[in-house]
């Protein structure tokens, strides 16, 4: 029975089985109970993503800590890097080229465009950049809540797009929705009085605001003249 349930399992998925069976069982002697509490989140992570996503994942990791296999793993996401690195770049001038497309301008066109001509162009170029994400075919970069949200909030746009939060005397609405939006999630994250924040512009900012705000943070209580962040090198 047993080896009928293992017929249909990849061979490296069962060296890796074997050699997690083999690596808690020395854990567990050498070790004792530190180990049987590592093994019970790794279960519980296992169990919460899926053993066979967990195996497959196990799998890939203890493939790459063999040599040659890293090598192997390391050469084909160079070669997927430079494929990706010339498409970009012949796509980039493909846009920029005048002759591969009328409507390209690396200057001021002589004759003003109208806003129906303009309109329609840049509709196209919106169905057309819409085309390669909608579908799921990109990783990260795009987050939205399908074409209905987006419809929502291309009006809500509308309304405020000549806003400026610096100047609350002026929109005071604007300051408002800022306002409720920290406080919401101040209080989702059961943060107190002396908590607050803003709102940025999109992810990078956030991770340049949130790193500032620990660089203050530890100057000001713990006298960190120097401070370092520790990073994979994929940062």
């Amino acid at each position: 029975a047993a080896n009928e349930a293992l017929s249909t399992t990849p061979p490296v998925n069962l060296i890796a089985l074997s050699s997690i069976t083999t690596c808690i069982s020395i854990a567990a002697y050498q070790y004792g109970y530190s180990s049987i509490i590592s093994f019970r989140r790794m279960v519980k992570w296992s169990y919460s993503i899926g053993y066979k996503a967990a195996l497959d994942y196990v799998s890939v990791q203890i493939a790459k800590s063999i040599p040659w296999m890293r090598k192997q793993i390391d050469a084909d996401i160079h070669k997927e890097k430079e494929k990706t690195r010339i498409q970009c770049e012949k796509d980039w001038n493909d846009l920029l080229d005048p002759s591969a497309d009328e409507n390209s301008h690396l200057t001021l066109p002589p004759n003003k465009t109208s806003s129906a001509e303009l309109l329609t162009l840049l509709k196209k170029w919106s169905v057309s950049e819409s085309s390669l994400w909608d579908k799921g075919q990109a990783s990260g970069a795009i987050y939205h809540g399908g074409s209905e949200l987006i419809d929502f909030l291309s009006k809500v746009y509308g309304l405020f797009c000549v806003s400026d939060p610096m100047h609350p005397e002026l929109f005071p609405y604007v300051r408002k929705m800022e306002g409720e939006v920290v406080s919401m999630l101040i209080d989702i994250f059961h943060g107190d009085s002396n908590c607050c924040g803003s709102i940025s512009s999109g992810g990078t900012e956030s991770i340049l605001l949130s790193s500032k705000a620990y660089r203050d943070r530890g100057r000001d209580l713990f006298n960190i003249k120097e401070p370092e962040i520790v990073a994979p090198t994929t940062v």
